[in-house]
């Protein structure tokens, strides 16, 4: 039995065209693969970040309400002293 040499040229073009092709597809299926994973790991960034924004708030929220405190402890001291006899300033 004798193939054309069409034949054979149409077989192999189109053997190299589907190769091509499956080729292409692993390509864009692992692309996206990979993209879906980065998006992912983006999202747990973005939480974490989240996360760490809210902490900071709390403490600087905290850092505030100490220096308000104190200030508001020095205040009360320095009016008692205030209120203090002159007599009793000069024996400290």
């Amino acid at each position: 039995m004798c193939v054309s040499k069409d034949v054979w040229t149409y077989f192999f073009t189109s053997q190299i065209k589907r190769t091509r092709m499956t080729s292409q597809s692993v390509n864009v299926a692992e692309t996206y693969k990979q993209i879906t994973e980065a998006e992912k790991q983006a999202l747990a960034l973005e939480r974490m970040l989240d996360d760490l924004d809210t902490k900071m708030d709390s403490i600087l929220d905290e850092i505030k309400q100490n220096d308000k405190e104190r200030r508001e402890q020095l205040d009360r001291n320095s009016f008692s002293q205030d209120a203090q006899p002159s007599s009793d300033k000069n024996a400290l």
